[in-house]
């Protein structure tokens, strides 16, 4: 990410590196954020399923 002179000293900062890592960074962050989010809604999915029979079922023990 820097690059030294022959004393060890900082030179320069190699900002292409920089960004490279930050996108790369940026990219796994989002597929993880994309990933919870198909997660979730496949909990929503089921979830409303769940309630919808056993709205029916508590409905037929009603009568």
């Amino acid at each position: 990410m820097v690059v030294r002179d022959e004393n060890g000293e900082i030179y320069s900062v190699r900002y292409d590196a920089v960004n490279a890592m930050l996108l790369n960074e940026f990219l796994k962050e989002h597929r993880k954020t994309n990933s919870k989010n198909r997660r979730w809604g496949s909990r929503r999915r089921k979830l409303r399923v769940t309630n919808s029979k056993l709205k029916r079922l508590l409905q037929g023990s009603r009568k």
